[in-house]
């Protein structure tokens, strides 16, 4: 993913970790000579302090127990630890290991050291471990180490000290107890930013119709837009930021049916009322920086402009949801929307003064790393 999005990566390893993957393997991803041995003749490789001057970043992926206790009391034994031990860049950490080790107390006293040092800690998912169970401990998805990553190379952690609330996932407006009107949000952007906005050092809150118990997050799982309003209501207490990037139903049926509507050779009325607008039954909040999203079919600019004209945002984005065939590799502005669960939005975004900006096609997890750089956040 690193080497993909253009960056350069090379790699290092402990001896353990040549029993797992061999360096050529990672030689060939990496497409550098992969530094496994300190303590090779010249010429064989480089040296731990060429590696430690060279690299701007160095992230330990996966970082056992004891890797981590090496980081933390500053031990040297392996090319690894020297390297991290001699260099002055930023270090991120990605822990994977058996639950019962991760939440010792030495762990988390070794991982608190390293945060104490301004390291970032990717804070292990919850999933099936090498022992069979399922439990914390399992190493974090790449798209959330490659997204801190980037975070600390792009603008570290630009929102430390921050309250910030996202929205995520389409709302589900109830016709009756099986059935409901919806769309086809996947929730990815919302939690794109969630986990960007935490790894730049903000304290997160998540409101989605999509749960996933991100890790570091505080979660909170709703299902319509009423239930949405009332969750952000809350979270925005004392909030600096709202990102709004759910897509909220525009319309809720007028009556819930009691029990399910059955098949019938006849048509049926369903008469829908204008759903709850969320913002503007937010109210105004002094000091709360609001961001918009808008999901159309065209004039994705003009939209999102219009927005702003609203009085409810200080920075609003449009999106893209039209069919497209796949975008040409490094090709200019590619005209690719998001339809349903594409992980690849088309965006545009306006801010207060008028201006407008245009990303190219990236991942969730690269525009998300775009939007929260912008200055007035």
């Amino acid at each position: 993913l690193l080497t993909e999005g253009s960056a350069e990566v090379r790699v290092m390893m402990t001896p353990e970790a040549t029993r797992f993957v061999t360096p050529l393997t990672l030689e060939a991803l990496s497409y550098h000579p992969v530094a496994a041995d300190w303590l090779a003749p010249q010429g064989a490789g480089e040296s731990h302090i060429a590696l430690a001057e060279w690299a701007e970043l160095i992230a330990i992926v996966p970082a056992t127990a004891n890797s981590i206790a090496k980081l933390a009391l500053g031990l040297a034994d392996e090319i690894v630890s020297g390297t991290v031990l001699a260099s002055r860049a930023p270090l991120l950490v990605a822990p994977a290991m058996n639950d019962l080790m991760f939440t010792h107390i030495k762990t988390q006293d070794h991982l608190n050291a390293l945060r104490a040092r301004h390291a970032v800690v990717v804070e292990p998912g919850t999933g099936r471990l090498a022992s069979g169970k399922s439990a914390i401990g399992r190493l974090a998805a790449p798209e959330r180490i490659v997204a801190a990553i980037e975070a600390v190379l792009q603008d570290r952690r630009n929102l430390e000290g921050l309250r910030v609330v996202v929205s995520a996932g389409g709302t589900r407006e109830a016709v009756d107890p099986v059935r409901y009107i919806g769309n086809f949000s996947s929730g990815k952007m919302g939690r794109a930013l969630a986990e960007t906005a935490a790894a730049r050092g903000a304290e997160v809150t998540l409101v989605t119709t999509v749960p996933t118990n991100p890790e570091g997050i505080a979660e909170i799982a709703v299902t319509s837009a009423t239930e949405m309003l009332a969750a952000l209501q809350t979270a925005c207490a004392g909030a600096d930021v709202l990102v709004m990037a759910a897509a909220v139903a525009d319309y809720a049926p007028e009556k819930i049916a009691a029990s399910k509507l059955r098949r019938a050779d006849q048509p049926i009325d369903l008469h829908l009322r204008p759903n709850v607008d969320i913002l503007k039954s937010l109210g105004p909040r002094r000091g709360l920086f609001r961001v918009g999203f808008a999901a159309e079919t065209e004039d994705l600019g003009a939209q999102a402009q219009q927005r702003l004209q609203c009085g409810h945002h200080r920075l609003a984005l449009g999106r893209g949801r039209r069919r497209a065939p796949p975008a040409k590799v490094g090709g200019g502005w590619p005209d690719l929307g998001c339809h349903r669960c594409r992980s690849q939005p088309r965006l545009t975004r306006a801010c207060a003064r008028w201006r407008r900006w245009r990303w190219r096609l990236g991942s969730a997890a690269s525009v998300a790393c775009s939007i929260t750089r912008f200055p007035t956040i």
